[in-house]
């Protein structure tokens, strides 16, 4: 097994899809940038923010009320996340992004380690939620024409396996 392939192993599946290709063609500013955009997207996605960059991290982990990401392991846990994921985004994406200088094989392979690396943190997450309110925005941000309609569905698949 060459390097390459131990390394591709070690990427997260959404990092291997959007950036195998980029870094095996030695466009490595450019394998940094989307694996940022992934882990971005990924957030977006769960969280239902549509904010961007340290800003989305901010809002996504926040501890006041609203819904935000937590780490089932402890509120310890949960603020270093969002500390890891601060600075990983201020680091390679606002560098691979902006400036780019520097950005050779071992500085992309670092980078979509750490982004692998945030992605399979970022799926041991949960939502929480501090009231009904938190719960409605994201039912509407997910296509939902208001909370009655969510709760309709989940009332109609009580109880059945899915």
């Amino acid at each position: 097994m060459s390097i390459y392939q131990q390394i591709e192993n070690l990427f997260h599946p959404r990092i291997r899809q959007a950036c195998l290709r980029l870094f095996l063609d030695a466009h490595f500013r450019q394998a940094v940038a989307e694996a940022f955009l992934q882990v971005e997207l990924a957030v977006q996605e769960k969280s239902g923010n549509s904010f961007t960059g340290r800003t989305l991290i901010q809002h996504a982990f926040r501890s006041k009320s609203g819904p935000r990401l937590s780490l089932h392991h402890s509120e310890k846990a949960t603020k270093a996340a969002k500390e890891f994921f601060e600075g990983a985004f201020s680091y390679y994406r606002n560098h691979a992004v902006h400036v780019g200088i520097g950005i050779d094989e071992g500085v992309c392979t670092r980078a979509l380690m750490v982004a692998s690396e945030l992605l399979d943190l970022f799926q041991v997450s949960e939502i929480q939620f501090s009231t009904v309110s938190d719960l409605e925005k994201i039912a509407i941000g997910r296509g939902f024409s208001s909370i009655g309609s969510l709760f309709e569905l989940l009332h109609s698949l009580d109880g059945r396996l899915l």
